[in-house]
């Protein structure tokens, strides 16, 4: 009997009305390059325009490059995957031909994984809880796409690589390598109009 039970069902196929099944979906078998990252974040917020409230993917990519555990640009690419999939819905790792364990990529991948989107998942826990409160109870959905908050903002109707996650966060993932022989990148972020933006590290 699944009657009051939390079933939890994630598939590769939805349709419309999908999301009064409560089940997820994820964006299948991609690849691990950065431009699958990339289109990733597109993806991601393509599939809440359409007012699914359950998104996932493949932390890393599904298919992984054979030096994975060596390469440090995979690892730059991993540590970035992570950082945008703390604002997904479903946060979650996976892939082919891989033991995707984080320490299996190094001790500084794992403490820059962990440092900068593990615990910070954990610690927005009760956010993202009183976010799906409000997917169950009033349709919403925690990752937005720009314009569902900002509709009056026209700039925001051609940007698909920044998301709100609940009303509080603008996330801006980052999908390029780190420059080489530099410690950290950067890139330009639009802060939509009518909002008074905090750096939330600041």
């Amino acid at each position: 009997d699944a009657q009051g039970a939390r079933v939890f069902s994630l598939t590769r196929s939805s349709f419309a009305g999908q999301q009064r099944t409560g089940a997820a979906l994820w964006s299948g078998d991609t690849s691990a390059s950065w431009d699958s990252l990339r289109r990733q974040v597109a993806s991601s917020v393509a599939y809440q325009m359409s007012g699914m409230p359950y998104w996932s993917q493949d932390i890393g990519g599904f298919f992984r490059p054979e030096d994975q555990y060596t390469s440090a640009d995979y690892r730059d690419r991993l540590t970035r995957w992570f950082q945008f999939g703390v604002f997904t819905p479903v946060f979650r790792v996976h892939g082919y031909k891989t033991s995707t364990e984080i320490w299996n990529f190094g001790d500084e991948a794992l403490r820059n994984i962990n440092a900068s989107a593990i615990s910070l998942r954990y610690r927005l826990l009760p956010y993202i809880y009183s976010g799906f409160a409000r997917v169950a109870s009033e349709g919403y959905t925690m990752q937005r796409g720009l314009p569902m908050a900002f509709p009056e903002d026209q700039a925001v109707r051609s940007i698909a690589d920044e998301f709100m996650f609940g009303d509080a966060f603008l996330v801006a993932p980052i999908f390029t390598p780190t420059p080489k022989g530099a410690n950290e990148t950067s890139r330009e972020v639009y802060l939509p109009q009518g909002a008074p933006w905090i750096h939330f590290h600041s």
